[in-house]
């Protein structure tokens, strides 16, 4: 528990248990269950309305005066407990702006570093080697280096399409 939180004394809970025992008598599910069957056969609301029933509406407003109250017991227990979180925000936001200060500080290449001994040497290599191997192409053919496939699988991919084109059509046709 914080040390700002040690004096809060909180409300009576017999006060409050006592609010929600006289709500739940008032509105029991006997009496719910009996005003939802009248208003449903007096037809409210309507089954094409989006608007809520006047007994639901008046549901909506006791459990908001409920809450109301129960809050006004809270009030003053929130309002110490709200400063002490922010006491503790701008804590931490100073603690923040002094280890992003003392970060900032430290080497800039140290995420550069960190990267450098964990890559693997032989990866390294590789690449270097794929980079010399690119370079050179790129030198040699002034464009970039394309891999390109060979005349005779064009012509068998052509020829696969076209046998298979024929009889797609008609059946698609017959369909249609």
């Amino acid at each position: 528990m914080l040390p700002e939180l040690k004096g809060i004394t909180l409300p009576d809970s017999r006060a409050i248990y006592d609010l929600v025992t006289e709500h739940n008598e008032k509105y029991n599910e006997a009496f719910i269950t009996g005003k939802a069957a009248e208003d449903a056969s007096h037809n409210i609301p309507s089954l094409d309305s989006e608007d809520l029933a006047p007994f639901e509406k008046q549901l909506l407003h006791e459990s908001s005066r409920l809450a109301s109250k129960i809050v006004v017991e809270f009030k003053k227990c929130l309002e110490l407990v709200d400063a002490a979180i922010k006491a503790e925000e701008g804590a931490r936001v100073t603690e923040v702006a002094y280890q992003q200060g003392t970060l900032d500080e430290h080497n800039s290449n140290y995420v550069e570093d960190v990267q450098a001994a964990y890559l693997p040497q032989e990866a390294n290599r590789r690449l270097k080697v794929a980079e010399e191997r690119y370079n050179t192409l790129y030198k040699k053919y002034a464009r970039p280096p394309a891999v390109y496939i060979p005349h005779w699988l064009y012509v068998i991919f052509a020829v696969a399409i076209f046998l298979g084109e024929i009889p797609l059509n008609a059946l698609v046709f017959e369909i249609f």
